[in-house]
């Protein structure tokens, strides 16, 4: 059973962590830098990203990150999987699948939650629907 509770956390570590922010005194901006470094910046562009979802603060949001080293580029699928590997080596291939569908920035490629309950890392879960 690939869901097995050995490694069915997808989590930073078998403690079941949260993947950013580690604890309750990390800041909003740490959290949101942590995961533009995970999974790049929005590929059609900041601006755009922040028309597109309706926010006018977004550009505002990533021009005042504190880390002056975060890159604004986008992440290949590969890439961001390279980014999850490493932030969770236990999780099997079809989980750190299903987290970069799931953690897309641009809600237009995101999965839908219907699509997400039929991803192949959930396939041994009863079937569920909403």
């Amino acid at each position: 059973n690939k869901n097995s509770t050995d490694d069915a956390h997808i989590s930073s570590s078998s403690s079941s962590q949260p993947l950013f922010g580690r604890d309750n005194n990390t800041s909003t901006m740490v959290v949101l830098e942590s995961i533009v470094t995970t999974i790049g910046a929005p590929s059609c562009g900041i601006q755009q990203y922040g028309k597109d979802i309706g926010s006018p603060y977004v550009e505002e949001i990533f021009n005042n990150f504190k880390n002056p080293e975060i890159s604004m580029a986008p992440k290949s699928d590969e890439q961001v999987k390279e980014a999850f590997r490493g932030l969770c080596p236990l999780a099997p291939p079809d989980a750190l699948d299903l987290l970069v569908n799931l953690l897309r920035l641009d809600p237009t490629h995101r999965i839908t939650a219907q699509q997400a309950l039929h991803h192949p890392y959930l396939a041994d879960l009863p079937n569920i629907t909403i």
